[in-house]
Order: C-alpha cells, then sequence, then structure tokens
C-alpha cells in the first residue's frame, strides 16, 4: 500500500512534524496542525531552508 500523509490526523501530523528529519535543507519549521473539525484542519507557520 502506498504511504498517503492526508489519510488520517494522525499520518498528516506525523508528516508535518518530520519534515525536518526527512529533508535536512529544512533547517527550521514552526509549521503546527490546527483541527477545525472532525475531517478538517489546516496547517500554519514557516519553513526556513539553508543552503
Amino acid at each position: 500500500m502506498e504511504y498517503n500523509p492526508l489519510r488520517t490526523r494522525a499520518a498528516y501530523e506525523h508528516f508535518l512534524y518530520t519534515l525536518p528529519i526527512r529533508y535536512p535543507g529544512i533547517k527550521r519549521s514552526t509549521l503546527t496542525y490546527i483541527p477545525s473539525g472532525a475531517y478538517f484542519g489546516r496547517a500554519e507557520g514557516f519553513l526556513l531552508f539553508g543552503s
């Protein structure tokens, strides 16, 4: 089965919060998942990329 980070809220949160681990070019992340209902939410914050 193909990995789909949008399948569940937990999978999406894990995807967001582990971006800097999987992509070393991301030097800082302030991304936060903000739920707005049982099936909806949004990500807010910044990604800082280094050279």
